[in-house]
């Protein structure tokens, strides 16, 4: 079963599953302004509505190969500076990256 790690504001590391292996879910991590960095897993298809939403200390996010698609409202006010978006992502919902004020790339 596909992990997200999470590297968090303090230096830890946490480990969460995804539902059904492959789907981060809606809300997952809502809010959760302690993140840092995640590491989505090979094999992730989706990244949930709001996922990452509100993490306002998440500066990093690595998206897999696979991942087709990325919910509304996904990473709404994280302090993201880059991004890569794979080839596969065939749908990028309304809001994603909306109040990512420092994401230029």
């Amino acid at each position: 079963m596909g992990e997200v790690v999470l590297t968090l504001t303090n230096g830890k590391e946490e480990r969460v599953p995804l539902v059904n292996g492959t789907v981060v879910a809606d809300r997952a991590f809502f809010y959760r302004t302690d993140i840092r960095k995640a590491v989505l897993p090979r094999g992730t298809t989706e990244i949930g509505e709001h996922a990452f939403e509100g993490c306002s200390s998440l500066v990093r996010v690595t998206i897999p190969e696979g991942v087709t698609k990325i919910g509304y409202g996904a990473f709404r006010g994280c302090l993201l500076c880059s991004l890569n978006i794979p080839e596969g992502v065939t749908k990028i919902s309304g809001w994603a990256f909306f109040q990512c004020r420092a994401l230029v790339s």
